[in-house]
């Protein structure tokens, strides 16, 4: 069952895009979560992409971006993958010893550090 992005997903696709790929940005308001993996010290989302890039182009953007979420101790870090042109899956994982919040929406982002 596909699910759709929370305001908090969303905000950070954004801000990921933005910074390092804005070509992307008009793929995430048709994205749709296929799964959603939680690994106690993060989260993986794959994505249904209905939309191609230009050059069916394939990277991983580990970008230098940490948000500090409310509730934890440490900041948060992101991955995002982009396999053949298509936004596949976003990586979020924890720094230091907190545990991801299983609903992101509920730790809102304090700020981007």
């Amino acid at each position: 069952m596909k699910k759709k992005l929370t305001k908090a997903e969303i905000k950070i696709l954004e801000k990921i895009i933005s910074e390092d790929k804005p070509e992307y940005m008009s793929h995430v308001s048709t994205l749709e979560i296929t799964d959603r993996n939680y690994t106690i010290c993060g989260q993986y989302l794959h994505f249904l992409d209905s939309k191609t890039g230009k050059n069916d182009e394939s990277l991983t953007l580990s970008s230098s971006l940490i948000a500090k979420i409310h509730g934890l101790e440490h900041g948060v870090g992101f991955i995002l993958y982009i396999n053949i042109g298509k936004i596949d899956c976003l990586e979020m994982f924890c720094y230091g010893d907190d545990i991801f919040p299983e609903n992101l929406e509920e730790h809102h982002i304090e700020e981007w550090l």
